[in-house]
């Protein structure tokens, strides 16, 4: 119930602050590929739950594309990206920056894989992570990429305040585009 209301605040503020998570310029244009809604949601849960201090910690991370627009994939209307791993993770990395990959599966059941840099922001109870990269394999090869997740970070600043708090999940909205 509480993540639901969490989430649920975090995709009303999108909407109140309009600007924070906007589609970029450049995807309105000719060069759109594919542009997916700010409804889309990634969920992280964390067991155990994430402490200030480093822990050997299992990540269950599902990002659902809603309503998605494609002028060249006209098919492609959602996709997911499903992880499960084990890592050592604290309340601090949630403000590391630095290259990942990712692999989003259509409904069309093509795939597209994401080479970006990860730039993490955490104010005034906001936590946004921003992803710039480029599709390295799959549908769109070569167009860039812009993701951006809006989350509830209220619990990610406690818990780097010191206080005790522990975060065992967090829930964002999305916004992604991919364009050329």
């Amino acid at each position: 119930m509480i993540r639901t209301l969490r989430a649920s605040a975090v995709a009303l503020l999108v909407l109140a602050l309009g600007a924070v998570v906007q589609t970029p310029a450049h995807a309105t244009g000719g060069g759109l590929d594919l542009v997916c809604s700010p409804f889309s949601v990634d969920k992280l849960f964390f067991t155990p739950s994430v402490a200030l201090a480093p822990q050997s910690v299992t990540i269950d991370k599902k990002t659902n594309y809603r309503y998605c627009y494609s002028p060249s994939a006209p098919d492609v209307v959602s996709g997911e990206l499903v992880r499960l791993f084990t890592r050592s993770d604290s309340c601090p990395q949630a403000l590391l920056s630095g290259p990942t990959s990712q692999t989003i599966t259509w409904n069309t059941g093509q795939t597209s894989t994401i080479g970006v840099t990860r730039t993490p922001t955490l104010e005034h109870g906001i936590y946004k992570v921003t992803f710039v990269g480029t599709v390295t394999a799959g549908l769109f090869t070569g167009s860039s990429v812009t993701q951006v997740y809006l989350a509830d970070g209220r619990d990610l600043e406690r818990c780097l305040a010191g206080d005790g708090t522990v975060v065992d999940s967090l829930i964002s909205v999305v916004l992604l585009s991919i364009s050329h």
